[in-house]
């Protein structure tokens, strides 16, 4: 049950429930427990790629010797203690190991966990995502711009407020619930995703389309004719891609534009570091200052073209970058539609063109890959597709949506579970 109603005493940092205790960041729970990993030993690892922003699973690892890095088993939060993966919320919760199983991860990243009978494991993760934990933690920072560190002492120190292991639990247990529902919801959008490239490849790529009679085209004895490219199903067509889609670039209004809050005459202002489908951007702009071109809704398909290229994006809605395309047909190919080239973007075919042709050492830019990119299709046959896999394709944008509404509940809860302005019983 969740109560409005609480007393609060006035403590050395503010007024916390009455109930609560302030403790040292470092008294509180355990920071970077002792796990033992022999060198040389073949384990899980996690590197910092391996956490998506404000995500509490982890994506992916890869099993490799162990030879130096942080430790951690299942219970124990991963909070990334480096500039910008810290400000970005790369902070997971180890949940894809065995029982007893002990991991190995990168250099940057800080393991917590809780101690017995004072706070929980779960609350734990809640507790470093919260906002104010997250900003003792950035203030814990020092070093070169660009290079600074969370300084281990400094965060040990810093007071935080806990409230009894009870009550812990069931704030983890509420919060719990919303990050299931947002996970679930990822998962079926990655099946959605998966079952749409394979039809594309399936259809575009190995030419196994339905015949007049159903079957698969090329496989029931469909005829092929030469091409440039090999062979292509007869009445098939290859054209450049930038004959038939815009690219439209985003733009660059100057980093003293951006504001960190939504304020009222602002939009988001989406950088490659946001790319990810439904997430939200990292800074807000003037929509004075919008470039017409460069504003995408939530149907648009975005793809990166500099420094991380190749990373695809729906669900978004604002202004854009310059190192992001939105990618849209001509009006006189307006049959290809979202769904056709969301999993276009995603085919290996799209995305080794935009590596292959992308330019730079440090920073890579793959704006001369669009004169590289083609498409082999036949109208009628892309206006099946899009019927086919429009289904496919709102799903995702639904999930996503739901993704969003849960996500704004847990962020709005989470600071006034934390600091007992909502209590639980």
């Amino acid at each position: 049950m969740i109560n409005y109603e609480t007393k609060f005493k006035e403590t050395e940092i503010g007024p916390i429930p009455d109930d609560w205790e302030v403790v040292e960041f470092g008294k509180a729970l355990e920071v970077n427990p002792q796990r033992r990993i022999s060198k040389g030993t073949k384990v899980k690892f996690i590197a910092m790629t391996d956490l998506d922003p404000f995500d509490k699973k982890i994506s992916s690892f890869e099993v490799k010797e162990f030879n130096g890095g942080s430790k951690f088993m299942n219970g124990d939060t991963l909070m990334a203690r480096i500039t910008p993966c810290l400000e970005n919320g790369k902070t997971a919760f180890v949940d894809i190991l065995e029982k007893d199983e002990i991991a190995g991860g990168s250099t940057e990243f800080i393991v917590l966990s809780g101690k017995n009978n004072l706070t929980d494991s779960k609350y734990i993760y809640y507790l470093t995502i919260s906002p104010d934990i997250r900003n003792i933690a950035i203030k814990a920072m020092s070093g070169t711009s660009g290079r600074q560190r969370v300084e281990l002492n400094k965060l040990e120190a810093e007071n935080i407020i806990i409230p009894n292991i009870k009550e812990q639990n069931k704030i983890a247990e509420i919060l719990s619930t919303l990050d299931d529902k947002i996970v679930l919801n990822r998962k079926m959008n990655k099946t959605l995703e998966e079952i749409g490239r394979a039809i594309f490849k399936r259809w575009f790529v190995d030419f196994e389309f339905p015949n007049e009679r159903g079957k698969p085209y090329k496989s029931s004895g469909g005829k092929m004719i030469d091409s440039v490219l090999g062979e292509i199903p007869e009445g098939w067509d290859t054209k450049e891609a930038k004959d038939i889609f815009e690219f439209a670039k985003g733009f660059e209004p100057g980093a003293d534009s951006y504001s960190a809050i939504l304020e009222e005459g602002m939009i988001p202002f989406y950088r490659v570091s946001d790319l990810y489908s439904g997430s939200n951007a990292g800074n807000f702009i003037d929509k004075e200052l919008a470039v017409s071109e460069a504003v995408c809704n939530k149907q648009n398909v975005m793809v990166s073209f500099d420094a991380t290229i190749g990373r695809v994006a729906v669900g978004l809605q604002g202004a854009y970058s310059s190192g992001i395309r939105k990618i849209y047909p001509k009006s006189s190919f307006s049959y290809f539609g979202n769904p056709f080239i969301y999993f276009w973007v995603n085919s290996s075919s799209f995305q080794d063109t935009l590596r292959e042709y992308s330019e730079g050492t440090t920073i890579k830019h793959a704006g001369k890959a669009v004169n590289y990119l083609t498409i082999t299709f036949k109208k009628e046959t892309v206006e099946r597709f899009e019927d086919y896999c429009s289904g496919i394709y709102s799903q995702l944008l639904n999930n996503l949506d739901e993704i969003e509404s849960l996500t704004k509940i847990r962020d709005l809860l989470l600071p006034k579970l934390m600091t007992g302005k909502i209590r639980v019983k």
